[in-house]
């Protein structure tokens, strides 16, 4: 008998004591495991909190041992993060919204899952360098050996940054579902400083110590007034070391690159730009090739940033724009003639932020926004902005005066029955057919019930009412749209719908925009004989009492019409333009199955972010950028690499704010990928304008990154 899934085994977990309300206690149960109380003892929260503590406990299983085994050199044990683990994160996000409205519990598990796996990956592939190190240090060629003693120590820094952040996540997880992760937390660390060791000896072995000194002209530094560092680099035995590179970094980025002349000497000029205000710690780095015989070195200078206001200037064609128009914009960054490169710029229809970017080392920037659902039509400005409050360049706008059209709206009708319930569904598109996603609509049925929704992304919408309501077997129904903050035009349609005409179903096939209590009923219905061998946890009564409690939470959205006309109007959720955690509309999978033959993958990122899929956005523009990427490189092996590693590994080929743009992309597609809600549309249209700058991008490498010796 093939083993079952857990997605499958998780709702087996949620089954047959509606029929003998019994609960089963989990046999086999590990020491990590989380026992359940009968859900008689606990009520009705309780059954559900019962299984999604048996979620939690797989998971947190799976952490533990894979922490514990991968500091034992044993990495299989973290199989698991890629089979079980994902399907059991689906279910658990599913619970966790259904009974606390939120899935903070689901977003910690999943950034620890992913994090758990890069610092597996990245383990492994420490190990296997130091194997080859090893390799070539036996054979003698030192040139190899320097070179894989850099790659260890680059991967020590990452397996160091991985192991700080999956023991905060360890701690947040002890916090959050009470389990203790202290022997995970004990085995990371232990991993980490194993690593250390490792490399420290291996710097020992093959490279020479560097000294590096820096000094600043001035306290100050402003992007007017520059300050300029200077310093000397040599040997340990104060050889002075010429033509070496020498880079300045501010918080984490390299803001200058010079070389040493002949007597170990540099100078170069630090021009802050997004630095916040104040006190500020300037690292000088001697960055040696790979081959080099030296070992690197730090020194660092310190200098006040003040701030300085810059000049901006817009420019766009655009006069008159309606909904899902493109406006192109572009701006220019710059003091007293000096371009101002890196400068991050926004991009606002009215209060809409419609795009942002970077500017180019030139000080221009490219804008590309689309006109969205929430800006009133009427005269509004087009607004760049440049940078934030409390950094070197101030804040400062310059705007254009444009007109937005009002854009004519259809919504339709439709109906079927579902036992006793009718199920009303419809789409609400513009004029010309282009759905409208994320805009709330009314339904009224025969003047008794009014119930609102809000559309997917393509502009779909569905609701339930008894069939009970209205005359028997006949309803009057009107669909509704109006929204005196948008520039779509208010409509109205009534149709009346009556029992004879429409289609029937019997409540066994369910789409995937239901929530997981029908869609548990719906398989354990279609699978009932082959799966009820299984042995395992058996609550179905969660199930039951969910519906329950929608079925009264619908009722209390039931009013009579007022005279005043006011509606009872649904709240949102937050995340409507995402599809329910665990149904597969908007997961990692789904990004390989892309296909656009022909097509600007960009514009087709941006077709999706305004259709209202921002995660599926995210991943699009990811993909061109990766696969553009591997084209400049001449890379036509498969890639295998996680998201983290292609980006360690390209971003010296791309200028500095090319690098910062593949960051903002790269942290947007983790989340998109991963996350079980995704993104937020705010953080889609920053990826998507970070993966237009990252093909923009020259692939040109900084000075000095040839020095071989």
């Amino acid at each position: 008998m093939s083993p079952v899934r857990p997605a499958v085994l998780v709702w087996l977990l949620v089954g047959v004591c509606l029929l003998g309300g019994v609960g089963v206690a989990i046999t086999g149960a590990s020491e990590h495991d989380t026992q359940h109380e009968h859900p008689d003892d606990v009520g009705d929260d309780g059954n559900l909190t019962a299984v999604q503590q048996w979620l939690g406990g797989r998971m947190t299983e799976i952490n533990l041992d894979c922490a514990e085994n991968l500091s034992l050199t044993e990495s299989v044990a973290c199989e698991r993060l890629d089979g079980e683990y994902p399907e059991y994160l689906s279910e658990y996000g599913s619970v966790e919204r259904e009974r606390t409205g939120s899935n903070e519990t689901t977003e910690t598990l999943a950034e620890t899952g992913e994090t758990q796996r890069e610092l597996v990956n990245e383990t492994n592939e420490f190990r296997e360098t130091y194997q080859e190190y090893q390799a070539a240090q036996e054979a003698g060629d030192n040139q190899r050996a320097r070179r894989l003693a850099r790659e260890l120590q680059n991967r020590s820094d990452r397996i160091e940054e991985l192991s700080l952040s999956l023991t905060d996540l360890f701690r947040q997880l002890e916090a959050q579902t009470g389990r203790d992760m202290g022997s995970a937390i004990n085995s990371t660390s232990e991993l980490a400083a194993e690593v250390e060791t490792t490399t420290r000896q291996v710097e020992g072995d093959v490279f020479t110590p560097t000294d590096l000194t820096a000094d600043v002209a001035s306290e100050t530094a402003s992007f007017r007034s520059p300050a300029t560092v200077s310093g000397t680099l040599v040997d340990e035995n104060g050889t002075a070391l010429a033509d070496r590179t020498i880079v300045l970094v501010v918080d984490g980025r390299v803001v200058a690159t010079t070389r040493t002349d002949t007597d170990g000497t540099y100078t170069a000029p630090y021009r802050p730009v997004t630095t916040e205000t104040g006190p500020t710690t300037i690292t000088a780095a001697y960055r040696p090739a790979a081959q080099a015989e030296y070992l690197d070195s730090n020194a660092t200078a310190n200098v006040s940033v003040e701030a300085v206001e810059p000049s901006v200037s817009i420019t766009t064609d655009v006069e008159e724009v309606a909904f899902r128009d493109g406006v192109p914009a572009t701006a220019t960054v710059s003091l007293e003639g000096v371009p101002a490169a890196s400068v991050p710029v926004a991009l606002f229809l009215g209060d809409e932020r419609i795009a942002r970017n970077r500017t180019a080392d030139n000080g221009s920037v490219s804008l590309n926004g689309t006109v969205p659902a929430n800006v009133p039509d009427g005269e509004r400005q087009l607004t760049v902005r440049v940078s934030r409050e409390g950094t070197a360049l101030s804040p400062v706008s310059e705007s254009q005066s444009v007109t937005v059209l009002e854009t004519e709206t259809r919504i339709t009708i439709e109906g079927l029955l579902d036992g006793e319930e009718l199920v009303l569904t419809g789409r609400l598109t513009t004029a010309d057919g282009q759905p409208v996603s994320a805009q709330q609509v009314g339904v009224n049925v025969d003047g008794q019930i009014r119930r609102t929704t809000t559309t997917d992304e393509l502009g779909s919408y569905e609701r339930r009412v008894p069939r009970s309501t209205g005359d028997a077997g006949e309803w009057s129904v009107a669909a509704d749209y109006a929204n005196s903050d948008s520039n779509l035009a208010p409509v109205t349609t009534t149709r009346t719908l009556q029992a004879e005409d429409l289609e029937t179903t019997a409540g066994t096939t369910v789409d995937a925009s239901r929530g997981p209590v029908e869609r548990a009923r719906a398989f354990l219905t279609d699978n009932a004989l082959r799966i009820g061998g299984v042995v395992g946890f058996l609550a179905i009564a969660a199930a039951a009492l969910i519906a329950r409690r929608r079925l009264l939470e619908e009722t209390d959205e039931e009013t009579t019409a007022s005279d005043d006309g006011e509606d009872d109007m649904d709240e949102p959720t937050p995340g409507d333009d995402q599809p329910p955690v665990g149904t597969g509309g908007d997961t990692a999978s789904d990004a390989d199955d892309i296909a656009v033959p022909d097509a600007d993958f960009l514009a087709v990122a941006r077709q999706r972010l305004g259709d209202g899929a921002p995660s599926e956005a995210v991943r699009i523009g990811y993909g061109a950028v990766r696969s553009e990427l591997l084209r400049r490189t001449g890379d036509t092996e498969r890639d295998t690499r996680t998201h983290w590693e292609f980006y360690r590994d390209v971003r010296s080929e791309l200028p500095e704010h090319g690098a910062a743009a593949l960051e903002t992309l790269t942290e947007a597609y983790e989340r998109a990928a991963f996350a079980p809600s995704g993104v937020d549309e705010t953080t889609a249209e920053s990826a998507v304008e970070a993966a237009a700058e990252c093909l923009d991008s020259s692939a040109a490498t900084d000075g000095g990154s040839g020095d071989e010796r």
